[in-house]
């Protein structure tokens, strides 16, 4: 039964107004596994971990109790701020040179017409521009940057209970450092350690499953923050079901993270260019050529993104 089913569906996929040489492409979403490292912590305790750097000024002390959201303390970092400061005279600067580049540029044009002067000449002005905008980019990422980092300059709460301990008055503290730990009484958590390059795919995510020990299990994430050495990000959660391992414990996991949408065709309606792979879009007998994406080879198909939508039928060859 399940072979005819799949000659029905490969016959209705493949035929077109020309016979079988059309398919209506598949949408899907593909997914993917990555091994983790977990390790269960009390939830009696949590840690309000700095997302800045600089010297820590506290507005609590040991037994004061906080709650989620209140500013327990700030950071001071004077080169931080001189850092802002001359990276943004050095933006001023650079587009005024820019500035007075595209005029100079506009005269030797004149001139290059007149004969008096050389396409070396406008050449160069065009490299010194095209140099002076990269460095403008590269300085407005800094300044994104350092900007990033004085909007944290506050400490907020992400929990709330008891200050157990908080580090000293003046100390000087970098992104990631555990600044204060809270007593709570909540539930345990499962904290995971997540290389970075899968962030984009978690961060926007409320639920997360996971296989641990050959068991399906569905996390609530409660919080994602950086971690002071190596490539990983650490994400708190939960589980409604009860994580039977000791604590402080690490454990290998298996995250399923939905990765990029995209649409299963057949690798025959690949039709490959110097500038990439294109396919035909099959339409009321005509054939519109589309530039493609490959994400994925499953043998005689293939995962692709571009200008496609449930319903679209491409030229098989």
């Amino acid at each position: 039964m399940r072979l005819l089913w799949f000659l029905i569906f490969t016959f209705f996929s493949f035929k077109g107004s020309f016979g079988l040489d059309t398919f209506k492409v598949i949408p899907v979403k593909t997914q993917i596994q990555v091994q983790v490292s977990g390790q269960v912590e009390s939830g009696k305790q949590c840690a309000i971990t700095s997302k800045t750097e600089g010297y820590f000024h506290s507005f609590v002390s040991v037994g004061d109790r906080v709650k989620i959201g209140q500013v327990i303390g700030s950071f001071k970092n004077e080169f931080l701020d001189s850092n802002i400061q001359s990276t943004v005279k050095r933006i001023e600067i650079t587009q005024t040179e820019i500035q007075n580049l595209t005029k100079k540029l506009e005269n030797y044009e004149n001139l290059y017409n007149l004969g008096l002067a050389s396409k070396n000449d406008i050449l160069d002005i065009k490299n010194s521009i095209s140099l002076k905008k990269s460095e403008l980019e590269t300085l407005k990422a800094q300044l994104k940057t350092y900007s990033i980092q004085k909007s944290n300059f506050k400490l907020f709460s992400n929990c709330e209970g008891y200050i157990l301990n908080i580090v000293p008055e003046g100390q000087y503290v970098t992104v990631g450092t555990p600044i204060a730990t809270v007593y709570n009484q909540n539930s345990n958590f499962l904290y995971l350690y997540v290389p970075v390059e899968y962030l984009n795919l978690i961060k926007s995510k409320k639920v997360l499953s996971a296989k641990l020990n050959d068991d399906l299990i569905t996390l609530n994430v409660k919080e994602i923050v950086p971690v002071s050495e190596g490539n990983l990000v650490k994400v708190k959660t939960y589980s409604e079901k009860v994580i039977d391992l000791p604590l402080n414990y690490r454990q290998s996991i298996t995250l399923y993270i939905d990765g990029l949408s995209g649409f299963k065709i057949p690798k025959k309606s690949l039709v490959l260019e110097d500038k990439g792979f294109f396919v035909f879009k099959v339409s009321n007998g005509k054939e519109l050529k589309e530039k493609v994406n490959v994400m994925k080879d499953e043998g005689d198909f293939v995962i692709v993104s571009g200008n496609l939508k449930d319903g679209d039928e491409v030229k098989v060859k």
